[in-house]
């Protein structure tokens, strides 16, 4: 079996799990060889090496193109303010071990983000936290709020500018980003008996309204 059979295997095997033409791999795939060969001593493990460059290439660009989704989602919003040239930043909805709080994601080129929240009804009750946004970490994050309370979360994109998450470890946590009160009533985790409304000009929990008797 030759060598060069063998690459090409390689070659359309990475395409395929890259979902990048075969010809822009082979292409890659010359290049990188090309370029380890300037320095080589032995040839005979230069495919390999090359191969691996090639993929760690595609991983990167994919993480970069997957990151540049997020932020460009972010940046889409209407009214929400730039935070800078490679970040953008959208509005949150949360709901902390039963506490409204209210805030604001910002989302990095690098795969990356922060959020802040507060409460509307205690201002003394502020979180923040970090997500990643990447292939190898996932949609996930950690929040950690002035009263002790913390817990990690992961996150689903429902479209480019709008999603909803909840905490797997730690405080009882639910939110959404890019969702208006009313579309957020079904991802969030509500005390019981209480509903989101927008009193003036700020979002509070307010006792729900029961359904009347028939």
């Amino acid at each position: 079996m030759s060598n060069g059979s063998h690459d090409q295997r390689a070659i359309e095997r990475l395409a395929r799990q890259s979902q990048v033409p075969v010809d822009e791999v082979a292409q890659l795939y010359e290049d990188a060889r090309a370029e380890l060969e300037v320095d080589a001593r032995i040839s005979g493990f230069l495919g390999i090496f090359a191969l691996r460059n090639v993929r760690k290439m595609l991983r990167q660009r994919k993480l970069q193109a997957s990151a540049l989704v997020l932020c460009l989602a972010l940046a889409g919003w209407a009214g929400v303010a730039e935070a800078g040239p490679l970040s953008s930043t959208g509005p949150v909805i949360a709901i902390v071990d039963g506490e409204l709080l209210v805030g604001e994601v910002t989302a990095h080129l690098a795969g990356w983000g922060t959020i802040a929240l507060r409460s509307p009804s205690n201002p003394g009750l502020t979180c923040v936290g970090e997500f990643s946004a990447t292939e190898a970490l996932g949609d996930a994050g950690q929040l950690r709020c002035s009263n002790g309370a913390a817990a990690t979360f992961q996150f689903q994109r429902l479209s480019l500018r709008r999603g909803h998450g909840a905490g797997t470890i730690g405080s009882a946590l639910s939110f959404t980003y890019g969702l208006s009160a009313e579309e957020s009533a079904s991802y969030l985790k509500l005390p019981y008996g209480k509903a989101l409304r927008r009193d003036g000009g700020d979002l509070a929990l307010v006792a729900a309204v029961p359904f009347p008797p028939r």
